[in-house]
């Protein structure tokens, strides 16, 4: 049995104990762990992508992290940069936005839980994470700058400050103001998701974390950033081993793949099912499966993904395959799944232009037309390279 099985066993148990659960509700968890937890699975903390799943005592853990900092104001000074307001508690610590001293910008400063310091192991085993997604150089990923050390905080980790929002609050607003977010324009920022992810899973690099929350959109929703790449499940299972307090997963339990519930290896396929979830939510302004931990632990390991009515039969199909209980059975990328909700018609339907204009310019301008859903080029590839080329 693995450890993260054990220690899944040992919460449902307090939980028992303190009345949170019935007796049948228990043993139908432990009868569902041990059902899904192969005899051979092994949970190798020098894995990096392995998780330690776990129902949280205290889900947010903000609270424990914020009593344990050394308060900072505006104006302080973190290395060369000065702190200019608190944005707020993130799944890594307080966040904070900066100033960089020479006007190359402002950053995001992220104060890293005090923990982290007091253990040489984990401390090391981060380091090699951040340097890892360091190296990433993606126009739709977030860069990360720099990992320092305070005498009065600890460590802090130092990324590019966005002018953006968070991909729920993004659509929230399209729609009190347009009423919808149309289905061509959702497509084009899954697809920068994808393309995003896709590059990270080439360098082996998983994120292990993808919700709403963590994906950025520019005002103009031309623009998608993904943030926290693998940072922020490595500080959470990093926690989890150092806490005697509490207990919790490298992901967020609503986008969790059995694969995490289980405690098992995480591969390109956990991405891609969360990634599938994220549309779902999307596309239907909530969350497919919604309880606690409990609930939700159940629901990935047994429950298909409701039907979204209204919808193409490819958009269903997509989503469903995508949220395979077996990794081996979604699709091959991120990318594939995004254009695997859209059918051949839609992809190809009638083009208003007798022939492909040759001017960059003019295939610019028609590749830009598929993406707000004004029209599609009859040669969909094409279209989607000359507005990727021009962006």
């Amino acid at each position: 049995m693995s450890s993260s099985s054990s220690n899944l066993k040992t919460l449902l148990l307090e939980r028992l104990v303190r009345g949170e659960i019935s007796q049948e509700e228990y043993d139908r968890m432990v009868g569902l762990i041990d059902e899904h937890q192969p005899v051979d699975a092994v949970t190798d903390p020098s894995d990096p992508y392995v998780s330690v799943t776990g129902l949280p005592t205290d889900p947010g853990g903000a609270s424990s992290i914020v009593g344990q900092l050394q308060p900072l104001t505006a104006d302080d000074r973190l290395g060369k940069y000065t702190l200019v307001e608190k944005i707020g508690v993130g799944g890594m610590g307080i966040v904070w936005k900066a100033r960089h001293p020479i006007g190359e910008g402002d950053v995001v400063i992220k104060v890293l839980p005090p923990e982290l310091s007091r253990d040489a192991v984990h401390l090391e085993k981060f380091r090699a994470s951040f340097e890892i997604v360091r190296r990433l150089n993606h126009q739709f990923i977030c860069p990360i700058y720099d990992l320092e050390h305070d005498p009065r905080v600890g460590y802090y980790l130092v990324m590019k400050f966005l002018e953006a929002e968070t991909f729920d609050v993004y659509r929230r607003r399209l729609i009190n103001e347009a009423g919808r977010l149309r289905f061509n324009r959702l497509l084009k920022l899954l697809e920068q998701v994808a393309i995003a992810l896709d590059a990270a899973h080439r360098q082996k690099i998983v994120h292990r974390d993808i919700k709403s929350s963590n994906i950025m959109v520019s005002p103009s929703g031309e623009q998608v950033w993904v943030i926290d790449f693998g940072l922020a499940a490595e500080m959470r299972s990093t926690m989890a081993l150092l806490s005697k307090e509490r207990m919790e997963s490298s992901g967020t339990y609503p986008y969790m793949a059995p694969e995490q519930w289980k405690g098992q290896r995480q591969t390109a396929a956990t991405d891609q099912y969360a990634l599938a979830i994220l549309t779902y939510e999307m596309l239907t302004g909530r969350l497919p499966f919604e309880g606690d931990a409990t609930v939700l632990c159940r629901c990935a390991l047994e429950e298909s993904l409701p039907t979204i009515p209204k919808v193409p039969d490819s958009v269903n199909d997509a989503l469903t395959r995508a949220t395979s209980k077996e990794p081996d059975a979604r699709f091959q990328t991120c990318r594939e799944f995004v254009r695997a909700l859209v059918t051949e018609n839609q992809k190809r339907p009638k083009s208003n232009h007798s022939k492909e204009p040759t001017d960059p310019e003019e295939q610019y301008q028609l590749g830009l037309k598929y993406y707000e859903g004004v029209e599609v080029p009859q040669d969909y590839e094409k279209a989607v390279y000359w507005f990727q080329k021009a962006a």
